[in-house]
């Protein structure tokens, strides 16, 4: 019954997939290596000209929409952005387009997609998990996916994972609190570039997953060999080892300091934590929303049987 279990789990997830990528308006593409990914952008330069388009005409507005249509509203829909934390000559767009109803940017809104043709497939075997709480994405998934949807905050370094406080519940991802094989998906959006040690991370993300389970995660990802370590954590002090950085945090005004700069090594590390299979989809769409780099990726790592 074992086997029968994962064997469906893991034709779920083919499922899902083949859904996305059979989607002429949303092109999905799998992507496994630099030369895949060189491949899938070689022959879309033409969403680059696109972009570029757009952010010519973009340059001289502040704030500026662009009209599109939501899959996670399944309306129409003027997706908001601005040219916060861009070069000033590219907009960031993988931050912005976000939706004025669902309150979902780009990146969070393929990653609800997803979880939305996941879930349809068949209903969750087990909870779901995300890494964040208080954060439109959360309050979107317990709100519209089937099953349990547990949530959490990282609230600091001396507080046992489990424990809730404040009506949040934190967990180290490093230390999760949940029993082996307990979860039916893991939830990670842009959170494994902050965390003192992936490696320890990955292996308790493989540890918590039913056989055939998924973790989903989405990274700011550096398309060459070898993830660059930016800071770690020696002796309980954290050591900068490159001029500190910080993205948002919604717990902290300071912000959240980045400790990788993931490359695609982050595939075998999924491997050698324990998963079976690990891999990117690549997704562009102009009418969903969904642009920046003329393809953006995010990662599937599948647990062992």
């Amino acid at each position: 019954m074992a086997e029968e279990n994962v064997a469906v789990a893991r034709k779920q997830t083919e499922a899902a997939i083949a859904s996305l990528v059979s989607n002429p308006d949303l092109p999905v593409d799998v992507v496994r290596s630099p030369s895949e990914l060189a491949a899938v952008r070689e022959r879309s330069a033409d969403r680059r000209a696109v972009e570029r388009h757009l952010c010519e005409n973009l340059r001289d507005r502040d704030h500026w929409a662009l009209d599109g249509f939501c899959n996670i509203c399944a309306r129409a829909v003027a997706f908001q952005g601005d040219w916060l934390h861009s070069n000033g000559q590219t907009v960031n767009f993988r931050e912005k387009l976000v939706c004025p109803f669902c309150k979902l940017n780009n990146r969070q809104r393929f990653m609800a997609h997803l979880l939305m043709v996941v879930t349809s497939l068949e209903a969750p075997q087990a909870p779901i998990y995300l890494h964040e709480q208080v954060t439109p994405f959360f309050f979107w998934a317990q709100q519209t996916l089937a099953g349990e949807v547990i949530g959490s905050e990282y609230l600091g370094p001396d507080i046992p994972s489990g424990t809730t406080m404040r009506d949040m519940r934190h967990e180290d991802a490093r230390a999760l609190s949940f029993s082996d094989a307990s979860l039916d998906t893991i939830v990670s959006n842009d959170v494994f570039e902050h965390v003192p040690d992936i490696d320890l991370c990955l292996v308790e993300s493989a540890r918590v997953l039913r056989p055939g389970g998924c973790l989903y995660f989405t990274i700011p990802f550096y398309d060459r060999e070898e993830t660059v370590r930016r800071a770690a954590v020696r002796n309980g002090e954290i050591v900068e080892l490159l001029p500190p950085q910080y993205h948002g945090n919604p717990l902290d005004p300071k912000g959240s300091l980045v400790f990788y700069e993931h490359g695609w090594d982050i595939l075998e590390r999924c491997r050698r934590a324990g998963f079976a299979d690990a891999y990117a989809l690549g997704y562009w769409s102009l009418l969903y929303g969904h642009l920046g780099f003329g393809l953006q990726l995010m990662f599937v790592a599948e647990a062992s049987d």
